[in-house]
């Protein structure tokens, strides 16, 4: 298989081995690799995962569903923790948000494509990495602390497909600043924002360049999505 998203759990009836050749588990769907636990310990398939940069911890299997069935650790040592990441979402839930997408499918909302985002880029994380979430309207409201993905992933994801459009101004630059408070906490390689908003008529920027320009001074990166 060289396309791993394509993978379910229906291609492990008949299979004696399955190997993971240096394939990142970000690509392999959840479902999969969830499904992996069953054929292993009932079926009494094989499993093989095969050494690389994008297997074992490194590779974003640490508390996935594989990593209890193979004889390793897959905890990262201290040195290998700056490959972790520190993600916050921040997600306009204003008002202008409930509007519906022309061209997609009925009832489709902004709102509805934002929540997609946020938990399809949650279901990318790797174990080790953490998220936090924050809902922004007049204020931000906090959704998700930040919180490692690997036991949370599946919480994670359906808090923030819940998030409705409830009203409200578009106040970006509150959204930001909670958005770096907490990832400021985080002692990870790597820091990174996604603010998903309504490009229409966002307001309130603040002093945005300045606190954007203090992220990135504290090797945090930023990412907007218009909608």
């Amino acid at each position: 298989v060289t396309q791993p998203s394509i993978l379910h759990a229906g291609m492990l009836s008949g299979a004696r081995t399955v190997v993971l050749n240096n394939v990142p588990a970000y690509r392999i769907p959840v479902t999969f690799l969830e499904a992996l636990d069953f054929y292993v310990r009932m079926q009494g398939g094989g499993l093989v995962m095969c050494g690389g940069r994008h297997s074992f911890g490194s590779g974003g299997y640490f508390e996935s569903a594989v990593d209890p069935l193979l004889p390793v650790t897959m905890d990262l040592r201290e040195d290998h923790k700056k490959l972790s990441v520190a993600m916050a979402i921040v997600m306009d839930r204003s008002g202008s948000m409930g509007a519906g997408v022309p061209g997609g499918p009925a009832g489709t909302t902004k709102m509805d494509l934002a929540n997609e985002g946020a938990g399809r880029a949650i279901e990318l994380l790797g174990g080790p990495d953490s998220v936090a979430v924050f809902a922004v309207d007049s204020k931000p409201h906090t959704i998700v602390p930040l919180a490692q993905v690997g036991p949370n992933r599946a919480e994670l994801i359906r808090a923030v497909r819940r998030i409705q459009s409830a009203g409200g101004g578009i106040y970006v630059y509150n959204g930001l600043e909670a958005a770096w408070g907490e990832l400021r906490k985080a002692e990870t390689g790597q820091r990174h924002v996604i603010l998903f908003t309504d490009a229409a008529d966002s307001e309130q920027p603040g002093k945005y360049k300045s606190l954007v320009a203090t992220m990135v001074k504290n090797g945090t990166t930023v990412s907007v999505i218009g909608l």
